[in-house]
């Protein structure tokens, strides 16, 4: 679904009204959908995003859900992922080499793969065509915090927030992985996504506050980290 106006700020903030709009708290848009604790409930974590303009899948796996591992059986697609706690291994079908990641770490992988261990989430979009979304197999990470024991992002955002492109797009419009990291304290401006996007809290917590733009209502969701949204 096409993404829905919406703003993110901290756990602090009390407004009750929102650039006009009146925050709900009892109820959910249907642009937006979150999971608490992906460690056991992974195996709820199943968005198809197929029919988007440009389509992707969410996935999660846990190692004390139902779903403890993620195999994607498609070789005409590229898989996105995070490993959130604990020790993952990998595997990759072209030429069935295991390497293992730890927390922190994020990774991208064509074609027919599977993760186990730990618990994480992942995005899977298509290779659309030889010539669209080239995905390079890429590990890296983990994240690091600075002194003050914050993960601050390396390029300027909206409103004070900074984010670091982790796995970048190959050619314009290919999807790519980011890591967002928000001040404390922050109002982010309301705002508009042309594509879905998918993403995981993996420290602090804020309220997402989604504007839908045929009623007007406001919602607003509590995010914590080990969310999936």
């Amino acid at each position: 679904a096409k993404s829905r106006k919406w703003i993110s700020f901290s756990e602090s903030t009390q407004d009750d009204v929102v650039e006009g709009h009146k925050v709900h708290t009892d109820a959910r848009p249907e642009s937006f959908i979150a999971w608490n604790d992906i460690n056991s409930q992974a195996h709820n974590v199943i968005f198809d995003g197929s029919k988007d303009q440009y389509p992707y899948k969410v996935y999660a796996w846990g190692s004390g859900s139902q779903a403890r591992r993620f195999t994607n059986n498609d070789p005409m697609s590229a898989i996105y992922g995070y490993v959130y706690i604990g020790n993952a291994e990998i595997t990759r079908s072209s030429d069935n080499s295991a390497m293992m990641l730890n927390a922190g770490m994020f990774f991208c992988c064509p074609g027919i793969f599977e993760v186990k261990g730990g618990c994480g989430f992942a995005v899977v979009a298509p290779l659309l065509s030889e010539k669209k979304n080239r995905c390079i197999f890429t590990v890296s990470g983990p994240l690091e915090e600075d002194e003050r024991g914050h993960l601050i992002g390396t390029l300027p955002y909206i409103d004070g927030c900074t984010d670091t492109i982790l796995l970048h797009p190959q050619l314009l419009g290919d999807p790519c992985l980011n890591h967002l990291h928000f001040p404390t304290n922050i109002k982010q401006t309301q705002h508009t996504h042309p594509s879905g996007r998918a993403g995981m809290v993996i420290k602090g917590k804020g309220n997402c506050v989604v504007v839908d733009e045929h009623t007007k209502i406001a919602t607003k969701t509590l995010l914590s980290p080990g969310m999936v949204f």
